[in-house]
């Protein structure tokens, strides 16, 4: 029994003070060591990504900003700050910071997009050529109309609906309309979705992958794994930018034609628009349909619904933005809109509170390190500053909650 025994208790003896002594020196060396946090964050990411998983991430971190201030270690290799120093140095567009590898774990699929790009001048080159397409006046020009009509079947559904029920679930009629404007922009054609009173097969597809995409981000193996299970479901949460991809080419297909309008999508008005160099590929139409969908339909839908909420909330401020509402003209226009202050700040003051993505977006440190707070940062660490805290700062935003 003891020759069985003994082996085995040094093997484990062995093992306990090689791991103890990898910790000591990964505290003992690691330059983040000065920086403030919680003392297990010298030695593991777990807790962050316990965290992360149960989606409470940026209710953690900003209870770590609260304790220990502007600048807090959250692992080993991880950083956040929350100054407007620090933002500027993270994501300005002078920043040498860039993308971290999460942006394509996130988007689930290895194509890169404009949102999940990591390297500055293609970044910069796709940007550019985006830009007059997205150009407030080229929208208003080519889009104002149909995003109008839109909107005033959206807002009649949920008349209908309190006139009938009593009540209305702004949210699902917000997330209608977003996909149907979505559909036309990106798609070129419609998609009714306020009319059938349901999301479409596209939509419900995308809804589900992204949902997968920011667990297995996370928790890599469990892609791994839900790709080998034959059920639908694994199919569209797993593999489903594949079918992504097959339905937008919708969107190459539309893109080269044209109405009396002008084009039929927006990809039609950026091919139109590219100059010498600038090459938009049927593949990267396919896949930024795709990436524009899911960035523009729930999220907006989100911070919608909460708008509603905050003004519905204040009573004094409903009567005055209706006031304000009232002096609009029979047939405004979205310039006659901008022009109203109190309904604009409002809009603002929602999305500094309410915005639907307030998480981090990390970055990485680059070459030689950047300095934040007065602690230099090393290269490759994985620095972010999350908006939630930062519109949040009473320093920065007096009665910040009010």
């Amino acid at each position: 029994m003891d020759l069985v025994s003994k082996p085995a208790t040094l093997l484990l003896v062995g093992i306990v003070i090689i791991s103890s002594v990898r910790i000591a020196l990964r505290f003992l060396l690691s330059p983040l060591k000065y920086l403030p946090g919680p003392w297990y964050t010298h030695f593991t990411h777990y807790v962050l990504k316990y965290h992360v998983v149960m989606g409470r991430r940026i209710f953690y971190v900003d209870g770590l900003h609260r304790k220990y201030g502007d600048i807090v270690r959250l692992s080993p290799g991880e950083v956040s700050v929350v100054s407007v120093d620090g933002h500027r140095k993270v994501y300005s567009v002078s920043s040498r910071c860039t993308k971290h590898e999460w942006y394509l774990k996130f988007g689930g699929h290895p194509y890169p997009g404009l949102f999940t790009m990591t390297d500055h001048q293609e970044h910069a080159q796709r940007r550019r050529m985006f830009a007059r397409a997205f150009s407030k006046s080229q929208l208003r020009v080519q889009w104002e109309d149909t995003i109008k009509s839109i909107t005033k079947k959206a807002v009649h559904r949920i008349a209908n609906d309190l006139k009938e029920n009593g009540k209305a679930d702004v949210l699902k009629w917000w997330t209608f309309m977003t996909s149907d404007i979505s559909g036309e922009l990106m798609f070129g054609e419609s998609w009714d979705m306020l009319g059938k009173g349901q999301k479409n097969e596209f939509i419900r597809s995308v809804a589900i992958y992204i949902q997968s995409s920011g667990l297995t981000a996370e928790l890599p193996l469990i892609k791994a794994v839900g790709r080998l299970i034959p059920h639908p479901w694994c199919r569209t949460a797993f593999r489903g930018w594949d079918y992504v991809l097959d339905y937008a080419s919708r969107a190459v297909e539309n893109s080269k034609k044209r109405t009396q309008m002008g084009d039929r999508n927006i990809f039609g008005t950026i091919l139109a628009g590219a100059e010498k160099g600038e090459i938009l590929t049927e593949f990267d139409i396919k896949n930024e349909a795709g990436n524009f969908t899911v960035a523009a339909t729930d999220t907006t839908a989100v911070t919608l619904s909460y708008l509603i909420y905050a003004v519905l909330s204040r009573p004094k401020l409903q009567a005055a933005i209706e006031a304000e509402v009232a002096t609009l003209p029979d047939n405004f226009t979205d310039a006659d809109v901008e022009s109203l202050p109190l309904l604009n700040a409002t809009i603002s003051e929602t999305n500094r509170l309410f915005a639907a993505a307030q998480g981090a977006f990390p970055r990485i440190a680059p070459a030689g390190g950047l300095n934040l707070e007065g602690f230099m940062i090393p290269e490759k660490t994985t620095v972010s500053a999350q908006s939630y805290t930062m519109h949040r700062k009473e320093d920065l935003f007096p009665n910040a909650l009010e």
